[in-house]
């Protein structure tokens, strides 16, 4: 990216562009975004990618990467005394964030997804929210809610009929 703006600035000097140059601090900072956005890009293709739309097993494993991406970033660029718009960025991003996290809490079925994956079950919850036990007996709370409310009476009528088939075959 440096090298084509540094030619199309060069190529057009003449028509007023020699104030737009950059500096070296204006390039590090642009390094600093791409490396900010860069999780950002490689999940959003991820998702897309091997699921097709992806699953709703992802959303809280991927929010939960990239809340902390950007407080290691917070924390590295205040450490830094990097530019304050570039904190204010990271900090409203953050909250951008963590407001569509707080949203996935009216959603049963991306605890569900969570909860029943083979690989994550409740152990994701326990392990990555340990220090938030409450939201680990939320997230309990309403997939238990969810499985005796719509499941588990579907689960025994298959039962029983599963039973009766099997009753009737063998008499």
């Amino acid at each position: 990216m440096r090298n084509g703006f540094e030619v199309f600035i060069a190529r057009h000097m003449q028509d007023g562009l020699q104030n737009d140059q950059l500096d070296v601090d204006d390039w590090a900072e642009l390094q600093d975004i791409v490396n900010i956005l860069e999780p950002f890009h490689r999940c959003t293709l991820e998702l897309e990618a091997h699921r097709g739309n992806g699953a709703l097993y992802d959303l809280l494993p991927t929010m939960d990467y990239l809340l902390e991406h950007l407080e290691t970033a917070k924390s590295h660029h205040t450490a830094t005394n990097s530019t304050t718009h570039l904190i204010s960025s990271i900090l409203l991003a953050w909250q951008k964030l963590d407001k569509y996290y707080a949203l996935t809490d009216s959603n049963t079925a991306i605890y569900a997804a969570v909860a029943l994956h083979p690989s994550m079950k409740f152990e994701y919850f326990e392990i990555n929210w340990a220090e938030h036990p409450t939201w680990i007996e939320s997230a309990r709370n309403k997939v238990t809610l969810l499985w005796e409310t719509w499941y588990v009476n579907l689960f025994n009528y298959y039962t029983i009929q599963l039973c009766l088939l099997t009753f009737f075959i063998l008499f």
